[in-house]
């Protein structure tokens, strides 16, 4: 049995006294047959990334590391076991958090910094006191702490740059050897990470006559390679864009201040007047305004909603799956979760059901 391409559905018992979700459970199906089947001495698998895939042997216990086949590799060991990349993984332990090799080896101990990051690009960010630096994957500091963090998480390399603050307070991307490859204005309040050439930034405008918040998109250069106007702006006159996923970024007429796939506001009625489409890296509207919800690109598909339904759209904007679901996941590795016909089901690209599960599909 291949466990990676099993389908991990995540279930909860809920709690008869509060009717509330208690204990976490998986449910696995064969992609292909849809049948239920259960991996010999398995009771919890993550995704698989560079071969092996975090998982559990029994309820609550400890994680380790198997391969496709189910064979372990890395013995089970951990309070948490995060996904690897180049060859290194995040891992917790009752002393805190470290990083290991595909070996199981310490690369970096825990307690050995007050704040790890998340590895990426070869680089994880760990803090002292209050200043980043980065270490690469073999533990070799590589950038010494010096800077402090844009917002609440820790800084994370994408594209080959990573946001941080400059003397604390300014807005800034470092490369990958610690330089500053370029500020962003001080009007700027908020930046995200790099994702098709791009990044955007909020610009702020402290106007007595007329404060306003502005979108920008900046290459890895720094330059501005497009503003976002609301060309057709709602009762707010402000416009909400996400990040840009295979060379399209999601874009309304009415900001909602809850971000582009919060899942807080896919069941929440949309502003008047609100719809959302997609534009280019050029920031032209290649996918019109029509939707009153959507998702990111994924496998070549975005998800969105039409009234109380939602279905998914290709690049061009036609409808491939029409929109009969209560609710859907975005696509991973071909394969989205919806809710249809008040059970939790899954489907694969083409719409088509594979996996019907006895879960009902609700809210809490």
């Amino acid at each position: 049995m291949d466990l990676s391409r099993l389908i991990v559905h995540e279930t909860h018992l809920v709690d008869p006294a509060t009717s509330r979700p208690a204990q976490r459970t998986q449910i696995f199906f064969d992609r292909e047959s849809g049948r239920q089947v259960s991996p010999a001495g398995l009771h919890e698998i993550s995704a698989f990334s560079e071969g092996l895939a975090a998982a559990r042997q029994v309820p609550g216990g400890p994680a380790g590391y198997v391969d496709r086949r189910g064979n372990v590799v890395i013995p089970f060991f951990y309070e948490w076991a995060g996904t690897f990349e180049h060859g290194r993984a995040w891992v917790n332990t009752t002393d805190g958090t470290g990083v290991i090799d595909r070996g199981g080896n310490w690369i970096s101990r825990p307690q050995q910094y007050e704040g790890l990051g998340i590895l990426a690009e070869d680089r994880i960010a760990f803090r002292i006191g209050e200043q980043w630096g980065f270490m690469n994957g073999k533990a070799q500091v590589v950038i010494a702490p010096q800077y402090a963090a844009a917002g609440a998480d820790a800084p994370i390399f994408s594209e080959g740059l990573a946001l941080i603050r400059d003397g604390g307070r300014r807005l800034a991307y470092v490369d990958r050897t610690g330089q500053i490859a370029f500020r962003l204005p001080e009007q700027a309040e908020q930046a995200y990470s790099f994702s098709d050439g791009l990044a955007r930034v909020q610009v702020s405008y402290w106007d007595l006559e007329n404060p306003r918040d502005e979108w920008v998109f900046v290459t890895r250069t720094g330059e501005v390679a497009f503003q976002l106007k609301p060309t057709a702006a709602g009762r707010s006159g402000r416009v909400e864009v996400g990040d840009f996923s295979e060379g399209l970024a999601a874009v309304s007429n009415e900001h909602t201040g809850g971000g582009v796939v919060a899942a807080d506001i896919d069941f929440a009625p949309p502003a008047e007047g609100e719809k959302w489409g997609f534009i280019n890296v050029r920031g032209e509207v290649v996918i019109p305004l029509l939707f009153d919800r959507v998702g990111d690109f994924h496998c070549g598909l975005s998800r969105v909603r039409v009234g109380d339904a939602w279905g998914f759209i290709n690049s061009t904007g036609k409808m491939v799956i029409k929109p009969r679901f209560r609710w859907v996941s975005d696509f991973a590795d071909g394969i989205a979760q919806v809710w249809y016909e008040g059970k939790i089901s899954y489907i694969d690209t083409s719409g088509r059901v594979i996996v019907k599960t006895d879960d009902a599909a609700v809210t809490f």
